[in-house]
């Protein structure tokens, strides 16, 4: 299979920016750990940022629907200028979401790139060595999923956030699957990366399967999420039954749960038949290639 992992400060710059600012739903990237770590990088100064997102924090989640692309526009911008532009001109905002949200957004994207461009330079320098082993060992853990690849006549890009506190985003075209996660400082952070990225790319056909748009507000985003946590357990079980429990154990770090065996995964994520049926037969269908 063919992997190419993607770097990029002007993604970055966003999640960095989301990193400040509580979401009420699944999509939140907000961590105290993050802000003091950037602050004391600062030097402890409280600077238009922190003064700035509790307004945008509010408008967003009561706009969420409308404004959660600002996740994706910079996966498609080179430049923080493009970043910007699109971010100012894109079609779905109203004009009341420009005057409340977007350009108060693009004025933080634009004074908080000043720290940010070369804090983001130093940790890419910093992180030479330990981003080769990483990627090395990202590209052997997909290889073990080559069925999938083949099956969808698909490669895999893979963009490492530095500031991505949680989650995952994922997005895919004609070509490939594509997931940006968060990078792993520390080799115990590995595997968990690794089903994360498998979640992104996995979102990407079985949202299809499901045939609905998902929406947080009205629950057919808890569908999409169940369809996939359970169908990468079917997928991991039937081509490496080993890694079963480690998925098990992500799966219940995550719902804040010490010890989820497969019983008590089972009973928490249920779906329907139809969709259930769905999920296994693409499963045995991408085995047999």
């Amino acid at each position: 299979m063919i992997i190419e992992f993607k770097y990029s400060v002007v993604q970055d710059l966003m999640y960095h920016i989301l990193a400040h600012m509580k979401v009420e739903n699944a999509s939140n990237l907000y961590s105290e750990a993050y802000i003091n770590n950037v602050n004391k990088i600062k030097n402890g100064r409280r600077d238009s940022i922190t003064d700035a997102v509790s307004h945008l924090s509010n408008y967003y989640n009561e706009n969420f629907e409308r404004l959660a692309v600002i996740n994706f526009l910079p996966l498609v911008c080179p430049s923080v200028r493009d970043l910007i532009g699109a971010t100012e001109n894109y079609y779905g905002f109203t004009e009341t979401d420009k005057k409340e949200f977007i350009f108060p957004l693009i004025q933080l994207l634009k004074s908080e790139f000043e720290f940010y461009e070369d804090y983001w330079n130093k940790l890419y320098d910093t992180t030479s060595t330990c981003r080769k082993a990483f990627e090395l060992w990202i590209e052997n853990e997909m290889s073990k999923y080559g069925a999938l690849f083949s099956y969808f006549n698909k490669f895999a890009v893979v963009g490492m956030s530095y500031s991505m506190t949680n989650n995952g985003r994922g997005y895919g075209d004609s070509s490939s699957f594509n997931a940006v996660v968060p990078f792993a400082f520390d080799e115990s952070q590995y595997k968990n990366i690794s089903y994360q990225i498998l979640h992104e790319y996995t979102h990407q056909f079985t949202d299809e399967l499901i045939g609905e748009s998902t929406r947080m507000d009205d629950g057919t985003h808890d569908i999409s999420e169940k369809a996939v946590i359970l169908f990468d357990y079917y997928l991991i079980k039937k081509l490496h039954k080993e890694d079963t429990d480690s998925y098990l154990k992500w799966i219940g770090s995550l719902a804040n749960v010490d010890n989820c065996d497969e019983n008590l995964f089972l009973s928490v994520f249920k779906i329907n038949d139809d969709i259930k049926g769905k999920l296994l037969e693409l499963v045995e269908q991408i085995i047999r290639g």
